[in-house]
C-alpha cells in the first residue's frame, strides 16, 4: 500500500510565502536565492533550478541552480548536443 500524501497548514503557508511578489525584489539573478532555498525546504530534493525557455528560438537564455549556486546567462540549452535536440523536438 502506498503512503498517503498529506499537506499541512504550514506547507500551505510556506507556499503562499513563496509566491509573494515582494520576494522577487530580493538578491539573486534571475531568481532570488531565498526563493530557491525555501522551495528546496518545502519539497525535499537534491537540487532546485530556475530555467527560462525561449521555445521559438530553441534556447534557454538564463538558468540558475541551487545545488552549486550556479547562474548561467548564456544559452544553457544548445542544439549541438543530440540530447538537447531531442528536448527541443519534443518541447511543443
Amino acid at each position: 500500500m502506498a503512503a498517503q500524501l498529506t499537506v499541512t497548514n504550514r506547507d500551505l503557508q510556506q507556499l503562499i510565502d513563496l509566491s509573494d511578489p515582494a520576494r522577487l525584489r530580493e538578491p539573486g539573478e534571475p531568481m532570488p536565492w531565498s526563493v530557491l532555498d525555501d522551495l528546496a525546504k518545502l519539497v525535499p530534493c537534491d537540487d532546485v533550478a530556475y530555467v527560462e525557455i525561449d521555445g521559438h528560438h530553441r534556447r534557454s537564455p538564463a538558468a540558475q541552480g541551487l545545488r552549486f549556486r550556479a547562474v548561467y546567462t548564456e544559452d544553457v540549452v544548445c542544439a549541438e548536443d543530440p540530447s538537447e535536440e531531442t528536448f527541443w523536438d519534443n518541447y511543443w
